[in-house]
């Protein structure tokens, strides 16, 4: 490990690489999962750059696990609970796994709904301290 780029063995015949531009994005969460030793899941980018080496994405690993994760939640019809982090003119944001979802304002329960109140999105959806409860639809 270094500033610049971690490098990860991948049992090829040479390690992979992390770039620093990759790391700069990373929450200090995600780069606290980064010990030398760890496992961790890696998307590789590029087979071999001009260097020779293969160019790994820890943060595209994650995006890859959370849309399987999302996608065997609807295969198995479950609910999935979720804090509000966002709104706009149609509905709600909400994080599932990593992943950014919308949930239409028709999909908000008929009560929630009577409960914001508003002309703006604004005005109807800016309390912090509600959450989503979300049912896959197909």
């Amino acid at each position: 490990m270094s500033p610049s780029q971690i490098l990860v063995s991948i049992g090829a015949k040479s390690e992979g690489v992390i770039s620093s531009r990759e790391l700069e994005q990373l929450s200090a969460e995600e780069r606290e999962a980064l010990k030398v030793g760890a496992e961790i899941p890696v998307y590789v980018i590029n087979p071999e750059d001009d260097n020779g080496n293969v160019i790994l994405s820890f943060r595209r690993a994650q995006e890859q696990i959370s849309w399987e994760n999302v996608e065997k939640m609807l295969e198995e019809d479950r609910t999935y609970d979720s804090d509000i982090v966002g709104f706009n003119k149609g509905g709600l944001i909400v994080l599932v796994g990593g992943l950014r979802g919308f949930v239409p304002s028709s999909q908000i329960s008929a009560t929630r709904r009577a409960q914001s109140s508003g002309d703006t999105p604004e005005q109807r959806w800016q309390k912090n301290d509600r959450t989503a409860d979300l049912r896959s639809h197909r």
